[in-house]
């Protein structure tokens, strides 16, 4: 069931919200990235929505909360990569993963 764009909106902006109010989940959670991508991002959501651009031997990815913004850790075949986000580029990859559907 695809959701409507005003749901879509209303979950970023909720997002957007808890990120400049201090309230992202604890080091325990997963954050995720939209509600379509989930919390861990595997080769056809990375291959449909590029969140990543052209990572070699993508296999799966997910992101966890740091001190200052967000880290992916990306996992393809040679072994791990690790990528840094701001909260405000995090909340753009959520924007346009919503977006894109």
């Amino acid at each position: 069931m695809r959701k409507s764009l005003s749901s879509l909106t209303a979950a970023s902006t909720l997002l957007l919200s808890a990120i400049l109010a201090g309230q992202m989940p604890s080091s325990d959670e997963i954050p995720v990235v939209s509600e379509y991508v989930g919390a861990t991002i595997d080769i056809p959501e990375q291959e449909y929505y590029q969140i990543f651009g052209k990572v070699r031997g993508f296999l799966s990815a997910q992101f966890r909360e740091t001190p200052k913004g967000f880290q992916a850790v990306i996992q393809t075949k040679r072994g791990w990569k690790r990528r840094t986000y701001t909260r405000r580029e995090f909340y753009d990859l959520a924007t346009v993963s919503s977006k894109t559907r």
